[in-house]
């Protein structure tokens, strides 16, 4: 697994955009059941049927998953601590400045692995103490590289099993 992550922060980013459409498009026909589920989960928002092709959303769902490991891999390589401003902006990093230079801490919360997830490497840039908690897969071998992809930008990985006493610890109480 490290070693095809090596490669994937290596490419050139078109090439890795490239690869991600190729890969996602044919998960989408190698993987029927997902592809119903998709088609399923419309049927239950759009029940007059959606007003786009639900084919191409499909490919989309798997192509964009594709993507956001692209952009997990090409951002801990192309983005750090002297250029992550060109990457990440919006009003919740000021909040995240703020406290940081008051030296206390902010909630930093995304509800599930995604490309905003990238934007988590941020504070660990900033030198700012985060705690990730992640819910531990059934893969351990994928669990320690997630882990691993966090700490080593800044963060602390907390299992969610875990979680409640850790954060009610950090947690400082006027």
């Amino acid at each position: 697994v490290r070693a095809v992550w090596w490669i994937m922060e290596n490419l050139p980013v078109r090439l890795a955009y490239f690869l991600a459409e190729m890969v996602g498009t044919l998960l989408y026909y190698v993987l029927p059941r997902r592809r119903r589920l998709i088609a399923a989960n419309l049927a239950i928002v759009y029940p007059n049927g959606p007003p786009f092709d639900i084919e191409w959303f499909g490919r989309q769902v798997f192509i964009h998953a594709c993507y956001t490991v692209v952009e997990f891999a090409l951002a801990s390589r192309l983005m750090n601590k002297d250029n992550w401003q060109n990457f990440v902006g919006g009003p919740g990093l000021e909040l995240l400045q703020t406290q940081k230079l008051k030296n206390q801490g902010a909630p930093f919360v995304t509800p599930h692995l995604g490309n905003f997830l990238v934007a988590g490497f941020v504070p660990g840039y900033i030198c700012y103490p985060l705690v990730t908690v992640i819910n531990p897969l059934r893969n351990k071998a994928m669990n320690r590289f997630y882990s691993y992809l966090f700490e080593r930008t800044g963060h602390k990985v907390v299992q969610k099993r875990d979680s409640y006493e850790t954060l009610k610890n950090l947690i400082v109480q006027p």
